[in-house]
């Protein structure tokens, strides 16, 4: 089968996904708008942005279309709605394969009604559809008559052995660079560096804790997608002078990285305003981390507050702050049971490799409809 993948080359989702199409003997073609920084060997790369931000989807259409016929693929499978979701619309191509995400529902459309009609159009293109979670399931529904789309639940997952296995090397590396020590407890708040994840409440949370627990480091990862974000983030941890409590990781992760970091926090922390069931949740309850979220729909699908986790139903800074103080008090006994809990739960639900056979199965299913058409 020869696969068309339209999606950000920079994602860690998009290239392992890439690399188990590869694996799997399969013609994948990945197309672009950014530079791919992996080996391109077991697979085609193309790179069809211009570097002009959002507008580089009207003009890679032309060449996309180009390219399209030149690969002449048996399926075309674009990620994240608003951007190459619309590529894929633009190039007609079916069978055609969309995966959202999240933001590209849960935020774009409710912010410009041009958003909202471009959503629809695309929507409504593609021949199958695949959410991450049964909120974005609904979410999805709430633009389309059931009856008129097949739609499914797809979650990223993760990669057991990876989150099972962290690299003692890469922990004492880690630590230096976060400077945490190993008495120290560890807070994790790993989401994308936008305003909508509310990272300065966990900011400001920070003296109430500190007055209780002096011995906490919170450990941000930055990404370069929002600069000034994250200078105003810096700005207010100087401000509170909490500066000996915070560390900012200023580069991205690899996977390996990420269950090293995993291994060494204590809590974590996803408190955004609307989301998906992200990855790093997922990650981070698999490798024992207690869960401390915002009271979203997606979340409560992994989690019971006071059983596995603790939902915030009335967010501010003061009950976060509680919140995590009850995480750092909680027995062992009581924690034990979380990790237990959770890691059953990733293990049964959320196995990228069972995963990656539903998508698969949705692959071959689409190509024996189009076969049955034509």
């Amino acid at each position: 089968m020869k696969i068309c993948l339209l999606g950000d080359a920079s994602s860690v989702h998009i290239m392992r996904w890439v690399n188990y199409l590869a694996s799997k003997n399969y013609e994948v073609h990945l197309i672009s708008l950014n530079s791919c920084r992996l080996n391109t060997n077991k697979f085609y790369f193309y790179k069809v942005g211009f570097g002009f931000g959002k507008l580089d989807y009207i003009l890679a259409v032309p060449k996309l279309k180009i390219l399209l016929k030149h690969i002449n693929p048996d399926l075309v499978h674009a990620h994240y709605a608003t951007g190459y979701g619309f590529l894929g619309l633009a190039t007609g191509f079916h069978p055609f394969i969309l995966s959202v995400w999240g933001s590209d529902l849960l935020i774009s459309p409710k912010e410009s009604f041009l958003y909202y009609q471009l959503i629809k159009k695309v929507l409504y293109s593609a021949d199958y559809i695949t959410t991450t979670s049964r909120h974005m399931y609904r979410e999805v529904t709430s633009y389309l008559d059931l009856s008129e789309k097949p739609i499914t639940t797809f979650s990223w997952g993760i990669e057991l052995d990876l989150f099972s296995s962290p690299d003692k090397r890469l922990e004492k590396k880690l630590r230096r660079e976060v400077q945490i020590m190993r008495d120290q407890i560890c807070i994790l708040s790993p989401r994308v560096f936008k305003k909508h994840c509310q990272h300065e409440v966990l900011i400001k949370a920070l003296p109430r804790i500190i007055e209780n627990y002096s011995n906490i480091k919170v450990v941000f990862l930055v990404d370069s997608s929002n600069s000034r974000y994250a200078k105003n983030l810096q700005e207010l941890v100087d401000e509170l002078n909490v500066g000996n409590s915070v560390s900012f990781i200023k580069r991205k992760l690899t996977l390996q990285e990420m269950a090293t970091l995993y291994s060494i926090g204590d809590i974590l922390i996803s408190i955004p305003k609307s989301d998906q069931l992200s990855s790093t949740l997922l990650e981070g309850m698999y490798c024992g981390l207690i869960p401390i979220v915002t009271n979203l729909d997606p979340y409560k699908e992994v989690i019971t507050s006071s059983v596995n986790g603790i939902i915030l139903k009335h967010f501010t800074e003061a009950t976060l702050a509680k919140a995590i103080i009850q995480a750092i008090e909680m027995p062992k006994g009581e924690k034990e049971d979380i990790r237990k809990v959770n890691k059953k739960i990733i293990k049964l639900f959320h196995n990228w490799e069972r995963q990656a056979q539903v998508m698969e199965r949705i692959y071959k299913n689409e190509m024996k409809k189009c076969e049955r058409l034509n």
